[in-house]
């Protein structure tokens, strides 16, 4: 009897070390939601006072239906004279990613001609990060352009098309 629970205690002791041990090792990434997406960007980098745009805003904003997405973040400068903005979006499946990325890129352009009598500003529209990961799409308009990408790149985002570069 003694041999058994010796056993059970060995197994029980193995069991609460491996386990742990293999679910580490699933690659250690987190699953990325707009939410922590969002969170990261806001964190890590460094904005001015912003606001969070509406689905209602979303349109007017961007020239894109908020029901493209299944869930996105939009936040931009608070100040009028300051160009900084990010934006998450997570496409649906049925969403055409080639207008989305298009549509972006007239948001680009528009802006940053609004920002061309303002060269800091303007700067940070010529230098935006835009990135993508499985269905998400991230774009930054900030000042630490270099920061703004290793972030993005540390999450698994890859470049996407030039935009108004």
């Amino acid at each position: 009897m003694r041999p058994k629970l010796r056993f059970l205690t060995l197994l029980c002791v193995a069991v609460l070390f491996i386990v742990p041990v293999l679910s580490s090792c699933r690659g250690g990434e987190e699953e990325l939601t707009v939410g922590s997406i969002s969170e990261r960007i806001r964190a890590e980098i460094s904005f001015p006072k912003m606001i969070e745009l509406s689905p209602e805003q979303l349109s007017s904003h961007f020239n894109l239906s908020a029901d493209s997405f299944s869930d996105f973040s939009v936040y931009i400068s608070d100040e009028d004279e300051k160009a900084d903005e990010y934006a998450v979006f997570e496409m649906k499946k049925d969403t055409d990613e080639t207008e989305v990325f298009n549509a972006i890129s007239i948001h680009i352009a528009d802006r940053s001609s609004n920002f061309r009598q303002f060269p800091p500003e303007y700067e940070k529209f010529q230098t935006n990060v835009l990135r993508s990961k499985d269905r998400f799409l991230m774009l930054v308009v900030c000042g630490d352009a270099e920061r703004a990408s290793e972030l993005l790149e540390s999450m698994g985002a890859v470049p996407v098309a030039a935009t108004n570069k």
